[in-house]
C-alpha cells in the first residue's frame, strides 16, 4: 500500500467540512444520503471537523507544506508565494514598479501581523514540520472517528453498524486495519516487518496516531524512503544519511537526535528568558496600569485640593468683603450721626434767632416809647446772648463726606497669578550629586558612609518645592549576592537625601527613581575597596603651613568634614591651632599664640577631635580641654573651657556616636568620660590588676563594635575594653604608642615613636604592615575618604598616606 501524503488527507479535509456544512445546512437529511455517504471510499469521507488553529488565513482551507515566517505566523508555501508575487513597491505617484527579480531580496509583509521582512525566496523560510504533523494526525483520527463509518483500509469493509471495529494502524502503509488484515499483514512475508500500532481504548486516538506518524523521510530526490537521521549544522537543516555523503560531505553535521536534544536544551533556556520578559511586562503592565489608576486618583486629589482651597480663599474674600462693608456703614453712621446733631443744633439756634427778630420786629412796630423803653434791656440781652450764642457755632460741618477704601488690587491680583503651582516631576531633569564625604567622591571604600543629594524638578528645570516623591534608591552587585541597603530621607522641600554604606568591596550599580522610571544619568556604577594596607607608603609631604609664623612642631591633628586640616603645633614658647585648606594646603587661619592658660589659647594642644561643628582642643600643659564652634570649616569661635583641674596632662580624645567625650588622662593614667552637656560620666581606670592596667595613655579610639582601644604609653601596647569598661585584650606588645585611630575598614592604625613607624593591624589585632619614615609621629587623623594624616613631630611635617 502507497504511503499517503498530508496532501491526501488535506483534500479529505476539505471536501469533507464542505460536505458537513452542507449536510448542516438540511434540517432532515434522507437515509439514501446517509447510506450513500457510508459506502464511501476512505478519501471521500466527509463528517470530522476541521480545526481552525489548522486553516491557513490566506486561503482559509488546511495547510499546504505550511511554512513559517519571522514573526511565528505561518501560511502554505503556494499562498506566501501568490503574495511575493503580488509585492511590488509603489512610487510617489502611486505606480506599482517592475517586479523584483527572483534571487533578490524583497520585502514581504506578514497578513496577520503586518511586519515587513525582507527574504529573497518562500523556499528559504523554514518548513513548520510540527504544524503539518499535526495536520496529517488530525486528518488520521478524524477519519478514524469519522461519524460515516469506520471501513478497513484494506479489504473495504465497513464496520459502523457491526460489533466489530477497527484493530490496528500499519504506520508503513498508512492503513487502518481489521483484525483479519491485520492477521494478514502478520503472516505475509513482505508486510510482517511493518510496523504496527494496535488501536484500543486506554489511550487518545490522537497520541496514539503522534506515535504513528512521528517520522519524516528525505523529500530530495531518489532520497524518498530515507529518514532524516542526521542534522547538518552549516545548513541548520535535518538530512538523511544519503544527502550526508553527497551533498553535504563538506559539511559539519550531528546525529539528529543529539542535535534535537542540544536545541531543546537552548530553546528551553530561551524560553526562561522569555518567560522571565513576560512576567516583567506583565508586571509593567500591571504596575502601569496601576500608575495610570494613581494618575486618576492624583487628579481627583489635585482637584478636590484646589476647588477646596479656592471655595476658602472665596469665603475669605467673602468675609473680608462683609468686614470692610461693615467698617463702611459703621464710619458712614458715625458721621451722619454727627453731622445730623449739628443740623439739630444749627436748628435750635435758628428758632431762637428767629423768635428774638419776631420781637424785636413787634415791638419796634407797635409798641409805645414808654414800652419800648421798658422792655429795651430783656431786649437787648436776649439779642445779645443769640449773637454770642452764634459766634461760636461752626458753621462748616463737622465731617468731610469721604469713605476711603484701600484696595490694593494689582499686588494681590499678581498674587494670585502666582499662588499655588502644580508640579510633574521631570525625572530627565532631575539631578543627583554627592553630598558627604566630600564632593567630587574619590574611589569610595566600604564600611564608609556616604549620602547622595537628589534634586527634583519640573519641566521647566525649576527645582520643586514640595516633597512627596516616592523616590527608591536601589544598589545591586555585579556578579555577587552582596547588596547595599539605602535609607531615603525626604527633606519635603523637593530635596532627598540617599545614605548608604557597603560591607563588601565590589561592583555596584546605583538605580535612583521614581514610580519606576530613573532620574538623570541614573543608573550609574560605582566600585567599592578595601583599603589595602598591604601595599600602603608614605606620601610627599603637604607643605609645613610655611605662611605661618609661629608655625612650631606638629603635635595633634584633626580633619574637618569639608576636608580641612586642623593641626596643633608647639615650639617651646608658642601653641598654634592652625587650619589648613582642603585644596592648596594653605593655612587659612590660626588662633592662640603665646603659651597662655587664657580662654581660646593653648599651652602643648597635644589632642583634638572635631565632632560635627565642635572641635575639642587637649590643652595638655594647661590641664584642660577647650571647646569650640567651627563655623564654614575654618572660622573658629571660642565656647568653654571643659572640666579644668580634673586632668593631667590629657593627651588624645574621641567621642562616641551618642557624643560622650573620652579623654586619655595621661598623668592619672585612666580615660574619663563626659557627655555632651560636660556632666562627668565614667572613669575607666589603669590601674586594674593583670594585664587590664595601663599607665600614661596617650590616645583613644572606638571599633565597630562600640569596643574602646587604649594606646598606653607607660604600659607599651594597645589595651581593648568594652563599651561597658571591662577588658577583652590587648594587642601590639613592646610599643611606644604615642597616638591611634581606627579607619572605616576597622583597621587600626598606631603612632609608635619608639621604631618611628606607623603600625598597621587588621581588626583582629594581626600586624600587617609597618610604614617607616616618620621621626617621632605623635598625632593621626583618617578623613570620611579613608585618606591617613600624620603629624610628624620629628620632621615637622603633615604626612599622608
Amino acid at each position: 500500500m502507497k504511503r499517503r501524503t498530508i496532501s491526501y488527507w488535506l483534500l479529505v479535509f476539505l471536501k469533507n467540512n464542505i460536505m458537513s456544512k452542507n449536510a448542516e445546512s438540511k434540517e432532515k437529511p434522507s437515509k439514501n444520503i446517509e447510506s450513500k455517504e457510508r459506502t464511501m471510499k476512505s478519501a471521500d469521507r466527509e463528517e470530522y471537523h476541521v480545526r481552525e488553529q489548522l486553516l491557513c488565513k490566506l486561503c482559509s482551507e488546511g495547510y499546504k507544506e505550511p511554512r513559517i515566517l519571522p514573526c511565528l505566523h505561518s501560511f502554505c508555501y503556494d499562498c506566501l508565494q501568490k503574495e511575493m508575487e503580488k509585492v511590488g513597491s509603489q512610487n510617489e505617484m502611486g505606480k506599482t514598479e517592475p517586479k523584483v527579480k527572483i534571487g533578490s531580496l524583497k520585502n514581504i509583509c506578514c497578513p496577520t501581523c503586518q511586519k515587513q521582512f525582507v527574504i529573497t525566496s518562500v523556499s528559504e523560510l523554514p518548513q513548520h514540520l510540527y504544524l503539518g504533523f499535526e495536520v496529517e494526525v488530525a486528518g488520521l483520527a478524524n477519519y478514524y472517528k469519522g461519524t460515516t463509518g469506520v471501513i478497513c483500509d484494506g479489504c473495504g469493509k465497513d464496520f459502523n453498524d457491526s460489533g466489530e471495529s477497527i484493530r490496528g494502524f500499519c504506520c508503513e502503509c498508512q492503513e487502518f486495519l481489521c483484525k483479519a488484515c491485520l492477521d494478514y499483514h502478520k503472516r505475509n512475508r513482505n508486510l510482517s516487518k511493518h510496523k504496527i500500532a494496535l488501536l484500543d481504548e486506554s489511550a487518545s486516538i490522537e497520541d496514539k496516531l503522534k506515535l504513528m506518524i512521528k517520522e519524516y523521510n528525505c523529500n530530495e530526490h531518489g532520497h524518498e524512503k530515507q529518514v532524516l537521521d542526521f542534522y547538518c549544522a552549516t545548513c541548520t537543516k535535518p538530512v538523511c544519511n544519503y544527502c550526508v555523503v553527497s551533498q553535504h560531505k563538506e559539511h559539519a553535521f550531528n546525529d539528529l537526535s543529539r542535535a534535537a536534544s542540544e536545541q531543546r536544551t537552548e530553546m528551553k533556556q530561551l524560553q526562561e528568558s522569555v518567560c522571565n520578559i513576560l512576567h516583567k511586562l506583565e508586571n509593567a503592565t500591571s504596575n502601569t496600569d496601576k500608575m495610570k489608576q494613581q494618575v486618576e486618583a492624583s487628579k481627583k486629589n489635585a482637584t478636590l485640593l484646589i476647588n477646596s482651597t479656592f471655595e476658602d480663599l472665596h469665603r475669605s474674600l467673602q468675609e473680608r468683603e462683609k468686614a470692610l462693608l461693615t467698617m463702611v456703614d459703621k464710619i458712614a453712621e458715625v458721621k451722619t450721626q454727627s453731622l445730623q446733631s449739628q443740623i439739630d443744633g444749627f436748628k435750635a439756634l435758628h428758632s431762637d434767632v428767629t423768635r428774638n427778630n419776631d420781637m424785636m420786629t413787634h415791638t419796634l412796630q407797635t409798641n409805645t416809647d414808654q414800652q419800648i423803653v421798658a422792655l429795651r434791656k430783656v431786649l437787648h440781652t436776649s439779642m445779645k446772648s443769640i449773637i454770642t450764642d452764634f459766634e461760636k457755632v461752626i458753621l462748616l460741618p463737622n465731617q468731610h463726606s469721604s469713605i476711603t477704601v484701600h484696595i490694593e488690587k494689582e499686588p494681590l491680583s499678581d498674587q494670585m497669578n502666582k499662588f499655588g503651582c502644580v508640579d510633574d516631576c521631570a525625572l530627565s531633569k532631575s539631578t543627583w550629586s554627592w553630598l558627604s564625604p566630600s564632593n567630587p567622591i574619590p574611589t569610595p571604600h566600604v564600611n564608609v558612609k556616604y549620602k547622595l543629594n537628589i534634586e527634583m524638578k519640573n519641566l521647566q528645570g525649576e527645582k520643586l518645592m514640595s516633597g512627596g516623591m516616592p523616590l527608591v534608591a536601589e544598589f545591586t552587585s555585579k556578579g555577587q549576592d552582596q547588596n547595599i541597603s539605602a535609607v531615603v530621607e525626604d527633606k519635603k522641600n523637593g530635596t532627598y537625601t540617599v545614605s548608604f554604606t557597603a560591607a563588601s568591596a565590589g561592583d555596584y550599580k546605583v538605580h535612583i527613581s521614581v514610580q519606576g522610571h530613573y532620574i538623570q544619568n541614573s543608573p550609574f556604577d560605582l566600585k567599592f575597596v578595601k583599603r589595602n594596607y598591604l601595599t600602603a607608603k608614605i606620601l610627599e609631604p603637604r607643605p609645613p603651613a610655611a605662611s605661618c609664623s609661629q608655625q612650631g612642631n606638629w603635635l595633634s591633628i584633626a580633619i574637618h568634614s569639608d576636608g580641612s586640616i586642623f593641626a596643633g603645633s608647639y615650639n617651646g614658647s608658642h601653641s598654634y591651632i592652625h587650619i589648613h585648606g582642603q585644596q592648596d594646603n594653605k593655612c587659612i587661619r590660626s588662633i592662640g599664640g603665646a603659651n597662655s592658660s587664657s580662654n581660646g589659647n593653648f599651652y602643648y594642644p597635644r589632642g583634638m577631635k572635631i565632632m560635627g561643628e565642635v572641635l575639642y582642643v587637649a590643652d595638655s600643659n594647661n590641664h584642660r580641654i577647650q571647646k569650640f564652634k567651627v563655623i564654614g570649616g575654618s572660622n573658629v569661635e571660642f565656647q568653654s573651657v571643659l572640666w579644668q583641674g580634673q586632668f593631667s596632662q590629657p593627651h588624645g580624645l574621641c567621642t562616641d556616636t551618642q557624643g560622650n567625650v573620652f579623654v586619655a588622662d595621661y598623668g592619672n593614667s585612666r580615660i574619663q568620660v563626659f557627655d555632651a552637656n560636660s556632666s562627668f560620666v565614667r572613669t575607666i581606670p589603669g590601674n586594674g590588676s593583670g594585664n587590664s592596667s595601663f599607665a600614661n595613655p596617650t590616645g583613644v579610639t572606638f571599633d565597630h563594635a562600640g569596643n574602646i582601644h587604649i594606646a598606653a604609653y607607660g604600659t607599651g601596647s594597645i589595651k581593648v575594653f568594652s563599651s561597658e569598661g571591662k577588658y577583652l585584650r590587648m594587642y601590639g606588645e613592646g610599643l611606644k604608642p604615642n597616638a591611634i585611630a581606627i579607619d572605616s575598614c576597622g583597621y587600626c592604625l598606631v603612632a609608635d615613636s619608639g621604631t618611628n613607624q606607623l603600625r598597621i593591624y587588621d581588626p583582629e589585632g594581626t600586624l600587617i604592615n609597618s610604614l617607616t619614615g616618620l621621626n617621632n609621629p605623635t598625632g593621626i587623623a583618617v578623613d570620611q575618604n579613608g585618606n591617613l594624616y600624620v603629624a610628624n613631630h620629628g620632621s615637622n611635617h603633615i604626612l599622608q598616606c
